[in-house]
């Protein structure tokens, strides 16, 4: 699990050029934000991970996870670059597990 964990987050470094350190780290820039909820949403999707597991993962409260969950929805009917992030760490992750 901690190997699946681990890609989803190399690639959305390997997507965004963002470095892993940043995106897991403390910064509240908002497209930093939509990273790092996009990739909390991807393991909770493709590795049914629970939200404490996810929030130790990336270096955070269990209640991020919950408001993560809250912004995805309205992110993806309305934010094409989050909408594009997920779908394509969705489609890698998947690929992985199976």
């Amino acid at each position: 699990m901690i190997k699946q964990k681990a890609e989803i987050i190399a690639e959305a470094e390997a997507y965004t050029g963002v470095n892993r350190s940043v995106i897991m780290g403390r910064s509240q820039k908002n497209d930093i934000v939509i990273i790092r909820d996009a990739v909390c949403i991807a393991m909770k999707r493709v590795l049914g991970l629970t939200d404490e597991g996810i929030a130790r993962s990336a270096g955070r409260e269990r209640s991020f996870v919950c408001y993560a969950r809250r912004r995805h929805e309205k992110r993806m009917a309305n934010v094409e670059g989050y909408k594009r992030l997920y779908n394509h760490l969705i489609n890698k992750a998947k690929q992985e597990v199976a």
